[in-house]
């Protein structure tokens, strides 16, 4: 305080000149500015204490697992596949019964066939996040039994990112292979229930109700449908 006192005696002493109280004042502002900034860079490369490392390693060790914190990317991922609940339920949803067998040529895939190989797709996920290239062709079931198995697909592989251990493979790559494929097969269904007569609704999906973690056959109304 006694600096700061001292300073603005001074500067009332040198404002009756100019040219000599301009460039005192630049000055001041200059090294006070100077001051803020070495704090504010000490303050972001500021790492934390040795004691509190050997705390967090012991934490890791007590739990017996490698723990790593869930990134950006895990929480994408599992809006993405609470994405493709809420979009696949959509499609699913009131299904015609002849749709199970709609396809658009003899050589096709059928509807029923397609949700078969998503289902199958997402067992395939939960191996990658596990470690293990594993692929599995099960045989179609009936059309209920698939849409129950891929909404348990769907909890499966996001109760397995949820998890804080590491992923076997990352993020990127479950992304690109099997969420992918599993969203481009759940536009072939919405495609093949348009043929079959009826079609989805459109909906402004921006507006939809989809979080993260909510994967379970209980979705959300719409809130902004159209025809």
């Amino acid at each position: 305080m006694e600096k700061v006192k001292n300073a603005l005696l001074l500067d009332f002493a040198l404002m009756g000149n100019p040219s000599v109280f301009l460039p005192f004042v630049l000055g001041l502002a200059l090294g006070i500015y100077s001051s803020i900034v070495k704090k504010d860079v000490r303050a972001v490369g500021a790492t934390p204490s040795r004691g509190k490392a050997r705390r967090s390693m012991r934490t890791r060790e007590l739990r017996g697992t490698v723990t790593t914190p869930i990134s950006n990317e895990r929480e994408f991922l599992r809006h993405t596949l609470a994405t493709l609940a809420y979009r696949g339920g959509k499609v699913l949803r009131n299904a015609p019964l002849d749709l199970a067998g709609t396809r658009i040529e003899p050589t096709s895939r059928s509807a029923l066939e397609i949700l078969s190989h998503i289902n199958d797709v997402f067992d395939w996920a939960v191996h990658l996040a596990n470690g293990n290239h594993i692929w599995n062709e099960d045989e179609s079931r009936s059309w209920g039994e698939e849409v129950t198995r891929f909404f348990d697909g769907l909890q499966r592989l996001d109760r397995r990112l949820a998890l804080p251990e590491k992923l076997g493979f990352s993020e990127q790559r479950l992304f690109q292979g099997p969420v992918a494929d599993a969203l481009c097969h759940v536009g072939q269904i919405a495609l093949l229930r348009r043929l079959a007569g009826t079609p989805v609704r459109g909906e402004n999906y921006f507006k939809a109700e989809i979080s993260g973690g909510r994967v379970g056959e209980d979705q959300a109304d719409a809130l902004r449908e159209f025809d």
